[in-house]
């Protein structure tokens, strides 16, 4: 090999040795890039997840009272119904007994 041979090779891998830990730390800020964006999206997606898991607690409760409300009310009519029914029958055993 020539001499001009052993300086262009002796300054590419010079070069090469300067440039590798450049390109190694450009990749370490991609890939630190690349997770910060990834922490963001999961981020976002356990908000929206919070969020939709508080309106579905919320349906929930509002669910429970308006079954809850419901049972009472129909508790209610049927206590009405049954007390109307035994003293229509209380009246027609009466009217039976005076004739």
């Amino acid at each position: 090999m020539s001499k001009l041979s052993n300086k262009k090779a002796a300054i590419s891998s010079s070069f090469y040795m300067w440039k590798k830990p450049l390109l190694l730390h450009e990749e370490v800020n991609i890939t630190t890039s690349e997770i910060e964006s990834a922490i963001r999206s999961i981020s976002a997606k356990a908000q929206d997840g919070a969020e939709s898991a508080s309106m579905i607690s919320i349906r929930a409760s509002e669910l429970k009272n308006k079954a809850v409300y419901s049972k009472e009310t129909a508790s209610r009519v049927y206590q009405t119904t049954q007390n109307k029914l035994l003293e229509a029958i209380e009246r027609t055993n009466e009217g039976s007994r005076a004739n």
